[in-house]
Formats: structure tokens, sequence, C-alpha cells
């Protein structure tokens, strides 16, 4: 399969996961799904995207992240992050904070007052 086919339809493919599905996906599983080397389809997919498909990945679980509070701001962050299948939620924390410029309680008062801010204006 030619490169820029294969990165192209591992960015649909992880684009359109649901949260559950993302989380069970890494570079090796896509590899294997795709019957290619995880280098290979790493290089791959940086050489037509200009980002690492592992740095995409987590890019992805933090916008999950993001949307699962969104729905439902008074959901408990580990909850949000079991869901993700995160398991250090430290680590999550850092990668957070450094692509956001917050840290994911931030985020989630952030939707909370968002959430009431709109139920009061609703009203």
């Amino acid at each position: 399969m030619k490169e820029k086919k294969l990165a192209s339809i591992v960015l649909m493919q992880t684009s359109v996961a649901k949260p559950e599905e993302l989380a069970k996906l890494n570079v090796n599983i896509l590899a294997r799904l795709h019957g290619v080397s995880a280098p290979n389809l790493s290089r791959a997919f940086k050489k037509h995207y200009s980002i690492r498909l592992g740095a995409f990945l987590q890019y992805l679980r933090i916008v999950a992240f993001e949307d699962l509070m969104k729905k439902n701001p008074y959901m408990h962050i580990n909850a949000a992050l079991k869901i993700l299948d995160i398991r250090s939620s430290s680590h999550f924390g850092q990668q957070y904070k450094k692509c956001r410029h917050m840290t994911p309680y931030e985020m989630a008062l952030k939707c909370q007052l968002e959430k009431l801010l709109q139920e009061r204006t609703s009203a």
C-alpha cells in the first residue's frame, strides 16, 4: 500500500474512533492492522502530516477527554481516564498541561462553570 494512502487511512480511522475504541489504539496495533511495521507506519504518517503518529494519538485522547468532560461536567476525572484506558493520571496530566496550558482538573472546573452559566441563561 502506498505511504500516502496508508497515512490517510490511519488518519481517518483514528479521527472517527469513539473514546472506547481510541483507548485501544496505539502505533503497534495500527501497524499490525495494516500489515506494516510500526516504524514504517510512523514514518509515513509523519511524512504526510508532519506529526508523529504517537503524538497524534495522544492529542486525540486529549480531545476525547475534553469531549467526555463537556458532555458530563460532573464526571470524576478518573472515570473519564478509565473510559480512555489511561492508566497514569499523572503522565496524562503532564501531557494535557503541556498541550492545553491547564490541568485536567482546571478543565473539569471550566466545564462545570460553563454548564452552570448555560443553565442560568436558559432558565
